[in-house]
């Protein structure tokens, strides 16, 4: 049903060199890339914390690669912070940022969603239906893939590291994987 959350944060850290910039937007998939990335300096990994504030990821995303501009730098981001900053990805081009955007689409306000099954909840307000990320991404003007498994994802990855410009990844999650979590 589509990558395990955690798999493709190991494979992102495996394929991309040490001084890489990984900024991560809020959401379920926050919990993964905390626990499978490994930032080789204190700025190699940019996280909102405390109330943390959804529509960090692609900002902090951009302006790493304008303060960072020989180092790789991938935004993390959910399908629902995403749809909150998608407008930046003009931002992004016209300033000539080149991040590789990750977008983790699963189709739901995720965390929110285990939140209210852990209570006995209903699902009120947290999914919504599919969108089209990579053609979004294209009227932008921005290259864009959508990938459901880890080898087609390194391939992308390896084209970025060698010409890097802003790139979408609207990777297909499985959101089985969540209620595992202990929130």
């Amino acid at each position: 049903r589509g990558l395990s959350p955690h798999a493709l944060v190991s494979a992102l850290r495996d394929a991309t060199p040490p001084d890489t910039v990984l900024a991560t937007d809020v959401g379920a998939h926050k919990i993964f890339v905390t626990q499978a990335w490994t930032a080789t300096d204190p700025l190699g990994f940019l996280v909102t914390n405390g109330l943390s504030s959804m529509g960090f990821g692609l900002p902090a995303a951009i302006a790493a690669a304008k303060v960072f501009p020989n180092r790789p730098v991938i935004a993390f981001l959910g399908d629902g912070g995403f749809a909150m900053t998608v407008h930046e990805l003009e931002t992004a081009k016209r300033l000539g940022a080149a991040p590789l955007i990750v977008v983790c689409c699963d189709r739901a306000l995720s965390i929110i969603k285990v939140a209210q099954s852990e209570l006995g909840l209903a699902h009120k307000g947290v999914d919504f239906s599919p969108v089209d990320w990579a053609r979004v991404a294209e009227g932008f003007g921005v290259e864009s893939h959508d990938v459901s498994t880890v080898p087609a994802l390194i391939e992308i990855v390896e084209r970025w590291l060698s010409d890097r410009r802003p790139v979408v990844v609207a990777a297909s999650i499985d959101p089985s994987r969540y209620p595992k979590i202990s929130y």
